[in-house]
């Protein structure tokens, strides 16, 4: 086995879950991830804990949205009911044997199927924000992860576990001085009022007075080191450009794969946020007010305030 893998698994238990005795851990990834599904289990056997596994399968998935029928897309099982009250913690690993298993399937069986999940999934995602359940997902190097990076397998693996910085002797004291020095960052972003961002596309200013920072630093998704806020609503204004990769070709030297995305944003006349496609080259805008009972919807043309 890679011996990052169990490094992999060693950071997710003791760091990322903090994982203790006597504690039930639900572990899930498809058969391509096995590797880690196995380290991770070990781990949690030596803390004590009590892991499980639910093995994906793609074919299955596929099979189950393509021939069941209405009643069978909409049915909960009680056994999964049970689970997501019960559990204590959860390790998602994602790493697909092929990416694209469900294109041939309807969304409209896809779309029945996510609606009579959502009840369960609001008691989810309700008890990963109280507490009371830990969760962390993490990437796991498979070949139709990599095809999709257009990297060979052995290149993605080294970018993905060198983003979570396993190359070195201890990851987890690595990751604890990320936390501390994160959390020193928010301390200072806490105290801040004003935003003003700018670089050689983007211009954008906004207030956060009030708004509450948060450190991201590999307990839930692993690898991470973000550190965000919600701006105040109707203060955020300017140009921020986003640089996006559009998948037009299967040739890798295509030019016109990078796109970019220019948005202005602006405050509209009764205190809503605008958010507002803009051609950098005509400075041309459709502007769209998505304030309930707001028609504000005309477009723009350059000069225009």
């Amino acid at each position: 086995m890679d011996p990052r893998v169990k490094k992999l698994a060693k950071l997710l238990v003791n760091y990322s879950l903090n994982l203790k005795k006597g504690k039930l851990l639900k572990i899930q990834g498809e058969i391509v991830a096995l590797p880690l599904i196995k380290a991770c289990y070990e781990e949690a056997l030596n803390v004590g804990a009590h892991p499980y596994v639910k093995i994906l399968t793609p074919e299955m998935e596929e099979m189950f949205l393509k021939k069941a029928k209405k009643a069978q897309l909409e049915y909960i099982s009680p056994i999964t009911k049970l689970e997501v009250g019960k559990m204590d913690a959860l390790i998602s690993i994602w790493g697909s044997q092929n990416t694209k298993h469900l294109t041939g399937v309807d969304p409209k069986a896809q779309a029945a199927v996510r609606l009579a999940a959502k009840p369960l999934m609001t008691k989810l995602f309700k008890r990963m924000g109280d507490g009371s359940l830990s969760w962390v997902g993490t990437q796991f190097p498979t070949n139709a992860d990599a095809q999709q990076a257009e990297m060979s397998l052995s290149d993605y693996e080294d970018f993905v576990f060198g983003a979570g910085h396993l190359h070195l002797p201890d990851p987890v004291k690595h990751w604890k001085k990320i936390e501390k020095e994160q959390k020193r960052l928010v301390k200072i972003l806490n105290r801040i009022d004003r935003l003003h961002i700018k670089s050689a596309d983007t211009d954008l200013k906004m207030r956060v007075k009030g708004r509450k920072w948060i450190s991201c630093h590999g307990t839930e998704n692993f690898p991470d080191g973000e550190i965000f806020t919600g701006p105040i609503e109707d203060t955020v204004e300017g140009v921020p450009v986003h640089r996006i990769v559009r998948v037009v070709t299967n040739h890798p030297a295509a030019a016109n794969n990078l796109a970019e995305l220019h948005v202005r944003v602006r405050s509209t006349h009764h205190g809503c946020s605008r958010v507002q496609p803009w051609h950098p080259r005509t400075a041309s805008t459709l502007t769209a007010c998505r304030t309930t009972g707001c028609r504000y919807r005309r477009s723009r043309g350059r000069g225009s305030a």
